[in-house]
């Protein structure tokens, strides 16, 4: 799904067709090895692909992106249940796996569902979703998101988490221009960007390990520069993000 959003990023930059076949391919490729299909145990994943597709689609109007969100977007929901108050599930048979990765990027698809299609339902989920993970798993005192529902452990924050919120936050901000979803976003931002300990020590972002975690920084630099894409913050915050930004990618 990364890699579709990364070809995503070169073909909106370069306008090179060559990109589209790689996309069409991965998108093809991974149906098959999936089992031909986009439906996967965890919702996370589908979630990541869906956001993909969205993306996808957007930038080339080839439906078959838009056809492949609709579905994901569909098994997503079924995902929700009401152990622990709400929330989708980390994965299928797991009830009580409700964890940020499985929530705040359907609460970005619901939002986008809704900016495509103006479907009330789409921006209900959106708002649901948010406000549950507002409740249950991000700390009122610092705007951080918990790795889960019930897990605060300090050594399971993680940036994608937190990439991810501020996304949600900055979507719905977008539709509803309620500045609360703007201030939990630019708040979660300002304490990655200045937190010297877990995050960003000497304003570099620290490593997250191998495997998955090897993107994770990739998935709040994703998010955290749509809101300087988006004009979404003031000069002199613009200027401090970028700086921010500039100094990891260097």
């Amino acid at each position: 799904a990364h890699a579709l959003d990364v070809y995503v990023d070169a073909y909106k930059r370069t306008k090179d067709a060559k990109y589209l076949t790689k996309m069409k391919t991965l998108l093809k490729g991974c149906y098959v090895k999936n089992g031909n299909t986009y439906k996967n145990t965890f919702y996370d994943d589908m979630e990541w692909w869906a956001l993909a597709c969205l993306r996808a689609f957007e930038a080339t109007g080839d439906t078959e992106y838009k056809q492949a969100a609709d579905q994901l977007w569909a098994w997503i929901k079924v995902g929700w249940t009401t152990v622990k108050n709400g929330g989708i599930m980390w994965a299928s048979g797991s009830p009580d796996s409700k964890n940020a990765c499985s929530n705040a990027p359907a609460a970005i698809i619901a939002a986008r569902m809704y900016q495509l299609d103006k479907k009330d339902d789409d921006l209900l989920w959106a708002k649901k979703i948010y406000n549950w993970m507002k409740t249950y798993v991000v700390e009122s005192a610092r705007g951080v998101v918990w790795d889960a529902y019930g897990n605060t452990s300090e050594t399971a924050i993680y940036t994608y988490n937190q990439g991810t919120w501020l996304g949600a936050g900055l979507e719905l901000y977008q539709i509803t221009q309620d500045k609360t979803y703007l201030q939990d976003a630019v708040r979660n931002a300002n304490y990655v960007m200045n937190d010297q300990t877990r995050f960003s020590p000497s304003g570099i972002l620290k490593g997250e390990n191998t495997g998955d975690g090897g993107l994770f920084k990739g998935i709040l630099i994703r998010y955290m520069t749509q809101l300087l894409l988006k004009n979404a913050v003031d000069d002199y915050t613009k200027e401090l993000y970028l700086k921010y930004l500039k100094n990891n990618g260097q």
